[in-house]
């Protein structure tokens, strides 16, 4: 993705949680199958399909809302199942352009959805959402943060009771 995909976009701004998550992404879970993570296994696939994540930190931030679910439409890029390794079935991945807001700092970003229709394992609570960046200095579980979407295809609902 290019500059553009963050330009003239007018931003719905959410607060949300950083929570752990299964740290597969970034192989920090001592069970992993993939002592790398998987992001950066994954990287250069999407790369060959046009979407470069030089820069962007090997592992995802979990944002929870909770009392509120995603509903996510029309990515921006979508790699329908994509064969990323030789242990599992393809997966679908799609990605949306996003900012992060965290110490008065905007870092542009990506939300990182694997298909759960394609997926095997690991799957993530509807209040959460898995987002790709660079690196962020001081990012510590159960802080908040915000969370910039363009609300045409990223909405927040709040779940009914």
């Amino acid at each position: 993705m290019n500059k553009k995909d963050w330009e003239n976009i007018e931003w719905k701004w959410h607060s949300g949680i950083i929570k752990p998550g299964y740290q597969i992404a970034s192989g920090n879970n001592k069970d992993t199958p993939y002592p790398d993570g998987s992001i950066k296994l994954q990287k250069p696939h999407f790369a060959k399909l046009g979407l470069s994540l030089k820069g962007y930190y090997n592992g995802t931030i979990n944002i929870h809302f909770p009392g509120y679910k995603w509903i996510l439409q029309n990515p921006r890029i979508c790699f329908p199942h994509l064969k990323w390794n030789n242990t599992t079935k393809p997966e679908t991945f799609c990605f949306w352009p996003i900012v992060i807001r965290k110490d008065f700092t905007v870092i542009n970003g990506l939300i990182y959805y694997p298909h759960p229709g394609t997926k095997t394992t690991h799957f993530q609570d509807e209040c959460c959402v898995e987002i790709l960046a660079p690196f962020i200095e001081n990012i510590e579980y159960n802080t908040e943060i915000e969370l910039g979407v363009n609300n045409d295809t990223c909405k927040l609902i709040k779940l009914q009771k």
